[in-house]
């Protein structure tokens, strides 16, 4: 039960500290690769705000998710007694509970079911726009082509040696 309670506490840092990485990566690699010199050309006009949309909503419907969580309706005494689901995580007993979700501590019920649905939508997006981006930036920066069937190996004692030497 303790472990239960740790990742409940680290589960929702680890989410927010890869939302930061993203981030940085988006702001300070991926999207000034996009720009020749001192101008902003569409596409990378285009892939700034469509990252810029995709965090606010990422920020925003994770942050709707914890504050409409569930209150807290009594003890696991009462639960076995009411016969309504109880949560041992969150320690509450719950009206309409779906699931607890350990990336926002908190448990997922009707509502904010809504927001939480559209939170996962938007990070989804949110990381195949960043993945595309990704490529795009490595396939101009290190002359790959993803085509090849075997890039992958070329890539990853490329990413590896990047990565150690700084």
């Amino acid at each position: 039960m303790l472990l239960l309670h740790i990742l409940n506490l680290m589960a929702p840092f680890y989410f927010l500290c890869l939302l930061a990485v993203t981030l940085c990566l988006q702001l300070f690699f991926f999207l000034p690769g996009l720009c020749d010199g001192h101008s902003l050309p569409l596409s990378g006009l285009l892939h700034s705000s469509m990252f810029f949309f995709f965090l606010i909503n990422v920020v925003g419907n994770y942050i709707l998710v914890i504050w409409k969580s569930p209150a807290t309706g009594g003890h696991g005494g009462e639960a076995e007694m009411a016969d309504k689901p109880f949560c041992w995580i969150c320690v509450r007993v719950m009206g309409d509970h779906e699931h607890h979700c350990f990336f926002t501590g908190t448990c997922i019920s009707r509502n904010n079911l809504r927001s939480f649905v559209l939170l996962c939508l938007h990070a989804s997006c949110s990381c195949f726009h960043s993945m595309v981006v990704g490529f795009g930036y490595i396939s101009s920066n290190f002359s790959l082509s993803f085509s090849e069937p075997l890039v992958f190996l070329r890539l990853l004692p490329l990413s590896v040696t990047r990565f150690f030497s700084g």
